[in-house]
């Protein structure tokens, strides 16, 4: 079934700071986008997205610093 998701890398090298590759992407059919404020409980999803996508980048971010 066609999903949504988010995937992260973390790129670190000795000579540069650390950096962080985001891939996103949403292959939900126009028949679910109705229905999915519904299920996740979230009325907007971009906004719930870009959250979670700046969160995950703030984690990462604490992580690849404190090494």
């Amino acid at each position: 079934m066609p999903g949504a998701g988010e995937l992260y890398r973390l790129i670190t090298d000795l000579d540069v700071p650390a950096r962080v590759a985001e891939r996103t992407w949403n292959r939900r059919p126009d028949r679910y986008v109705s229905v999915s404020a519904e299920i996740t409980g979230e009325a907007d999803r971009d906004a719930a997205d870009q959250r979670n996508i700046e969160r995950t980048v703030h984690a990462l971010k604490s992580v690849a610093e404190s090494r």
